[in-house]
């Protein structure tokens, strides 16, 4: 017998993982709070510091992230050397500015802090399994970005690892033809993804259709040079699917 094909068949479909179905950005924010937590009460690196203990974390939080947000850090996403480097440079940060070098007992409770990220599970996003689960199995495949080893898991963990995947070392355009090469997806590929950068850039220059899942609605890493079909989450992502037409 024939099967019959909707509208949705039409297409291939790439999808991120981390920001795109799972809320990952929570297990970022817990690691900071926890690095903060532990230099305020736990070592002499904020006495450079001004203000309370909450001032304190604060700057602690506001140090490690700018260290973190460096295209060196964000370009590892989820590997798991991320969070140990920026974490341990964030020390090495503090104790500059105070003039004392950070013991190696402290840098090893920064690496631990950072290498928790990996062992929490991030939530799935609560549209996230209609979403998958409207799409034809056979055409969907989650490219993510990070650690092999960490992303299979965390895929697994949140029962996404029976569908097609790929977990690249960096979100290029060169590593995304090749994986477009390797399935054989043709013009009809749709990337749905949260990050300008890492996908809808590469999903541009791919020839991709790319529909830009912006949660936040703040339009973080817009320019003007690409565009994405704009949307704030994956339900409003399948309605867009549904009006595609390509010729």
């Amino acid at each position: 017998t024939l099967k019959y094909m909707t509208p949705l068949d039409r297409f291939t479909y790439l999808i991120d993982f981390d920001d795109t179905l799972v809320r990952t950005s929570p297990l970022y924010e817990s690691a900071f709070d926890h690095l903060a937590a532990f230099v305020v009460h736990n070592t002499s690196l904020a006495k450079a510091l001004p203000g309370d203990n909450r001032s304190k974390c604060q700057k602690v939080i506001q140090i490690a992230r700018a260290i973190d947000s460096g295209a060196a850090q964000r370009a590892l996403e989820f590997h798991r050397e991320r969070f140990p480097q920026s974490f341990e440079a964030t020390l090495d940060a503090l104790g500059a500015m105070c003039g004392e070098e950070p013991s190696k007992s402290e840098k090893a409770e920064a690496n631990q802090i950072g290498a928790a990220v990996f062992k929490g599970v991030a939530p799935l996003f609560s549209d996230a399994l209609a979403f998958m689960n409207a799409l034809p199995f056979e055409n969907v495949y989650i490219y993510t970005l990070g650690d092999m080893s960490v992303q299979a898991q965390r895929l697994h963990d949140v029962k996404l690892n029976r569908f097609n995947y790929r977990v690249t070392p960096a979100k290029t355009t060169a590593n995304l033809k090749d994986y477009l090469n390797l399935i054989g997806a043709s013009h009809r590929t749709i990337y749905i993804g949260d990050s300008w950068k890492n996908d809808i850039i590469p999903a541009n220059e791919c020839g991709l259709w790319p529909i830009w899942i912006d949660r936040q609605g703040d339009g973080e890493g817009y320019d003007a040079t690409h565009w994405a079909i704009h949307v704030h989450s994956l339900t409003q992502a399948l309605d867009a699917i549904s009006r595609i037409r390509i010729i």
